[in-house]
């Protein structure tokens, strides 16, 4: 908390505009269409909706092996294997948590991407607005603090859903 900037009254426009440009440019209009639209319903069909999305989720966090190579996730010049061993793992179990969260949502919407698209835009804007006002968050404990925040979700879906995700078999 010593090193937060401070909120501004321009951060709920600043918000909603990244929120735009996020959902459009940030990954989840391009990404969502593959992952839920067409891979999940197939990987469901055949393994199971919890197989499924850990299928899924390992091919979605091996689609973002490139950020490791830029400070995105801790990369970059200068940086060794070390960061890579540290910050791969938790971005697979946090990918893995934000994968199961999403499937639900896909299941319970009749499959509908358009608020899978939704979701995953909810979940890369904060990064981008609200981070930067801490100037002591590393990639390792902004990825720790996310997988804390949506294991606990995730966890409480499989419980509740006894690893269903809301998934019925489709003809």
């Amino acid at each position: 908390m010593a090193g937060f900037k401070g909120i501004t009254p321009l951060i709920l426009v600043n918000y909603a505009v990244t929120y735009l440009v996020v959902f459009f440019g940030g990954g989840p209009l391009g990404e969502e269409p593959g992952w839920r639209g067409f891979a999940l319903p197939r990987l469901q069909k055949q393994y199971g909706p919890l197989a499924g999305t850990l299928i899924l989720s390992a091919l979605w966090t091996c689609w973002h092996l490139p950020d490791f190579l830029t400070s995105a996730q801790g990369g970059g010049p200068g940086t060794g294997i070390s960061a890579f061993l540290v910050n791969f793992p938790i971005f697979l179990a946090l990918v893995t948590a934000i994968a199961v969260i999403l499937t639900w949502i896909f299941n319970n919407t009749r499959g509908s991407v358009f608020l899978s698209i939704l979701a995953h835009a909810s979940v890369n804007t904060p990064q981008v607005v609200l981070v930067p006002l801490f100037s002591a968050v590393t990639t390792t404990s902004l990825n720790l603090a996310a997988l804390i925040g949506f294991s606990l979700p995730a966890v409480v879906l499989l419980l509740v859903t006894h690893g269903k995700l809301g998934y019925t078999l489709k003809d």
